[in-house]
């Protein structure tokens, strides 16, 4: 609470430097207030929604990338650790080139669109290799590498727009929408990891695959509907 009051303060410090002026009206009276003013804007938890479920793949190759090549596709353990790292180090690298590009022409949504549709077509044509034997290891390298590109392009320009929403809605409330998309993320990713492994013992992990599309184009509808 200290630390978003902190926020609090200097985002209103920094709007009336510019010249912007907030009424009490515009201020919550508590945390309560500002979380219920957040819920009255569908915008603003759709988009919490959709970035939640968006980032269902990311949990899972987070904790159990590795764990999945293994058990998925039988690479020995130092490859499978290869194939996670493929994919983390093109996503960091995108998502730096991503946010330039999207800063600098001030598009947030079709980007992160077409980074989603991207990542949901690869995903389709990866889907059946789970019960065909998998890829040959260097196009599973190249495969994941990419994956991991399309995700960064799908997820970066994400946190731009929803601070531009969040402005529009009310600069007094930019430090409760974060802790929000905060709170919504790290609940999922608690509740998710379980589920993820009795999903993938169960019916493998192209079923957990087929749970990360989903949750991809629930992002996707998040954005073209806010």
């Amino acid at each position: 609470t200290e630390l978003r009051l902190q926020i609090f303060r200097t985002e209103v410090a920094a709007l009336e430097a510019r010249g912007v002026k907030l009424l009490s009206a515009d201020l919550p009276s508590s945390n309560r207030d500002a979380y219920a003013r957040l819920l009255k804007h569908p915008e603003i938890w759709l988009q919490v929604i959709g970035i939640t479920a968006n980032l269902t793949l990311y949990f899972a190759i987070t904790a159990f990338g590795p764990l999945m090549f293994t058990q998925a596709f039988k690479y020995p353990p130092a490859e499978a650790a290869a194939m996670n790292s493929n994919f983390w180090l093109c996503n960091l690298a995108v998502l730096v080139v991503t946010g330039f590009v999207s800063d600098r022409l001030q598009i947030r949504k079709p980007i992160a669109i077409v980074g989603a549709a991207l990542s949901i077509g690869l995903l389709v044509w990866w889907v059946p290799s789970f019960t065909t034997g998998g890829l040959p290891r260097g196009e599973m390298a190249i495969v994941a590498a990419i994956l991991g590109g399309f995700l960064a392009i799908g997820y970066v320009p994400w946190a731009a727009h929803f601070s531009e929403t969040l402005e529009e809605v009310s600069p007094a409330l930019q430090a409760t929408g974060w802790a929000m998309f905060g709170l919504a993320v790290r609940v999922w990713a608690g509740v998710s990891a379980p589920i993820t492994l009795w999903v993938a013992k169960h019916y493998g992990w192209q079923a957990w695959i087929k749970v990360s599309i989903v949750g991809l184009a629930i992002y996707i509808l998040a954005l073209l509907i806010t």
